[in-house]
């Protein structure tokens, strides 16, 4: 997830979400903390450093991270 993202992209869908925490483990590897894990490095997407707080902002405000329901255990979780 970070590799796609320090490349550039917009955003990102994760495939096999099965559960609440699969997704809530999706969003923590996209996002920065204190809401997420990601750690940072000197790419592409924020300028190799130079617009790091303008991405920051960014990620925060409209990454778009889709979760792909694709198997019956997603299904029987879906309400969480």
């Amino acid at each position: 997830i970070k590799r796609i993202l320090d490349f550039g992209a917009d955003g990102i869908i994760v495939p096999m979400v099965c559960s609440k925490a699969d997704a809530e483990q999706a969003v923590s590897l996209a996002t920065y903390p204190p809401k997420g894990t990601r750690g940072v490095g000197l790419f592409r997407a924020q300028q190799y450093g130079l617009a790091f707080k303008e991405y920051q902002k960014w990620v925060d405000e409209e990454l778009v991270i889709i979760a792909q329901i694709e198997h019956i255990d997603a299904a029987r979780n879906i309400k969480e």
